[in-house]
């Protein structure tokens, strides 16, 4: 004779497994190949596995996770670091290390080199989620990457949206929303009122550091240098500018082309 659980064990049953993220790789994640996950990637925000809990930059010591071709899975940061091999299988990236059960992360999302996981550790206490980003290991990754508008974390002067987008034409454009009249706001040209921005010219030269892609240089016609540094698939500070994220469309506001102001 088959025995029931009370009703009200039951139900404390069912909230507690409404409440737990314990099963991550119900929220998505299949159909996703080694090839997708394939490189070297930096926690960019983190949150722990709570309800309705939001993601929150990440404040933990740089770290960086890494799949390689050939099977073979690295940590360094906040998980150690150490050497080991991965499996994927449905969304599932099971990690070993010294023949040992190490990390499991259940892939939620993934899309242009930036992935929402679930980081199951041994600890339950050090289980995350983690939206990690991909940073580039060559020149040549972090050149393709830069090739993209790049939203303004906290637009200056009198902007409310402001982007960078650094052209395969080989200019650097800066479009602005002006929140006030334009004609008002530092001599910024109107266009249909509400649009203004600025082209500069061409003739940029650009140096990655090659121990360290995730940071370079640009140098102006005129010898002026601008850093860019902590540039992922996710965000990057570009110099005395802030901080820029990846904006995934191409931008529709009209472009004046003037010089920069100021």
């Amino acid at each position: 004779m088959k025995k029931h659980l009370p009703l009200t064990a039951l139900a404390i049953l069912l909230a507690a497994v409404c409440m737990s993220f314990a099963t991550p790789q119900d929220n998505g994640g299949k159909g996703f190949s080694r090839k997708d996950l394939q490189g070297k990637w930096t926690i960019v925000k983190s949150k722990f596995p709570a309800p309705n809990a939001d993601f929150d930059d990440w404040t933990g010591a740089p770290t960086y996770l890494t799949f390689r071709k050939d099977g073979s899975f690295a940590t360094s940061g906040i998980y150690g670091t150490c050497q080991g091999k991965f499996k994927l299988k449905d969304g599932q990236a099971t990690t070993k290390t010294d023949g040992k059960a190490a990390l499991t992360f259940y892939i939620i999302s993934m899309k242009d080199g930036v992935a929402d996981v679930f980081c199951d550790a041994d600890d339950p206490f050090e289980d995350l989620y983690l939206r990690i980003a991909l940073v580039p290991e060559t020149p040549q990754q972090a050149r393709e990457m830069l090739l993209c508008p790049w939203q303004h974390e906290s637009p200056s002067f009198e902007a409310d949206e402001s982007y960078i987008d650094f052209g395969k034409d080989g200019n650097i454009y800066f479009i602005a929303k002006i929140k006030e009249d334009p004609l008002e706001a530092g001599n910024y040209p109107d266009f249909a009122g509400r649009y203004v921005g600025f082209v500069e010219q061409a003739g940029y030269a650009l140096s990655i550091d090659e121990n360290d892609c995730t940071h370079g240089y640009i140098y102006t016609p005129d010898g002026y240098e601008c850093e860019i540094s902590n540039l992922n698939a996710y965000s990057m500070e570009y110099c005395d500018r802030g901080r820029f994220y990846r904006h995934p469309q191409r931008i529709k506001y009209p472009v004046v082309p003037v010089r920069a102001y100021g």
